[in-house]
């Protein structure tokens, strides 16, 4: 028997450098893989050690800066859940323009 589990969110599948600021030390740079309005997943971030509770910021290429906290963390992956939820127009843009989109349509990812 197989246990299906459902997400709160949709998660989008992007592909973009990012820096992972930890709230005390240097930033880590990594490529985030997965968005949502909530959450990202960074990938390739190398032995790093982050711990669960750790306070972070998703720097993206174009300056914005997101807050929020280390949810998960395992060989150089790393689950960020952000401070507050991006709103649906915010997301849209952010995921047309990782994507190169120029209409911004939401397709999902993974």
């Amino acid at each position: 028997m197989s246990i299906l589990s459902s997400r709160a969110q949709k998660r989008y599948a992007v592909r973009t450098v990012v820096r992972v600021r930890p709230d005390q030390g240097t930033p880590i740079e990594g490529l985030m893989i997965e968005l949502s309005s909530e959450a990202a997943r960074i990938s390739n971030l190398g032995q790093t050690r982050f711990s669960a509770g750790q306070l972070v910021a998703v720097e993206l290429g174009t300056g914005e800066k997101l807050p929020g906290s280390i949810r998960w963390a395992n060989g150089g992956i790393a689950g960020i859940k952000f401070d507050r939820p991006l709103h649906i127009p915010h997301l849209n843009g952010m995921i047309g323009a990782l994507r190169g989109d120029t209409q911004g349509v939401l397709q999902f990812g993974t």
